[in-house]
């Protein structure tokens, strides 16, 4: 019997974010992978229904508002018997440091950003979502993994982490210009130590992430 092909796939990646969907557009035809990016709401898919037999939502439940709309926009667009992945952060150490920094530079009255939630996001938060979206819970099945990221240089990450997750929904202001210096200094004192952050034989500092990961079938 000769060999059969590999089926042949297409992906479609999309983000809210436009700088991301273009670099992923641009990494996809330098390599020539079967890809493409656009940018769109996880609230507003422009796909048809029925469209795909699998749907990956990376790490975004926890940070995109409408969750139950999201969730809908997945349920419509996958296939019946198609399987939707979504995975979030239920634990991430740092998220204290980043939100320490910005009470002390900005005071406790304005608005948090939009990356740092003030309210955990949980599997029993995740797997809502999907039921709202559409998805049976008998079939939603849900897994906890753990993950280390050891950091060489905590001074670099903490500029680099206030950078992409301090922004207002705003956008950055004179205030945040003038105490830059003084809330990367507060990130770096308050992720020296804590719950989920240790150091290791190299004297780097390492965070345990926790992630939850579910998997539902349509």
């Amino acid at each position: 019997m000769a060999p059969t092909s590999p089926p042949k796939i297409h992906v479609d990646a999309t983000d809210v974010n436009m700088q991301f969907a273009q670099g992923t557009d641009a990494l996809a035809k330098e390599n020539g992978w079967p890809v493409t990016a656009a940018t769109m709401s996880a609230q507003e898919l422009t796909f048809p229904d029925a469209n795909f037999t699998h749907s990956f939502t990376a790490f975004a439940f926890h940070c995109i508002g409408d969750h139950g709309t999201a969730a809908k926009q997945i349920y419509r667009t996958v296939k019946p018997g198609g399987t939707a992945v979504a995975s979030v952060w239920v634990y991430m150490p740092h998220v204290a440091a980043m939100q320490h920094a910005h009470w002390r530079t900005r005071g406790r009255d304005g608005p948090m950003p939009t990356l740092l939630p003030l309210e955990d996001y949980q599997e029993k938060d995740l797997r809502a979502a999907l039921i709202a979206g559409g998805f049976e819970d008998g079939k939603i099945k849900t897994y906890e993994r753990d993950f280390y990221v050891a950091i060489p240089d905590l001074v670099r990450w903490s500029q680099l982490a206030w950078s992409y997750l301090g922004s207002l929904p705003s956008g950055w202001s004179q205030n945040d210009e003038d105490k830059w210096e003084e809330a990367v200094s507060d990130i770096e004192d308050q992720m020296k130590a804590g719950n989920g952050i240790s150091k290791n034989d190299k004297g780097e500092t390492v965070l345990r992430m926790v992630a939850c990961i579910a998997v539902a079938t349509k």
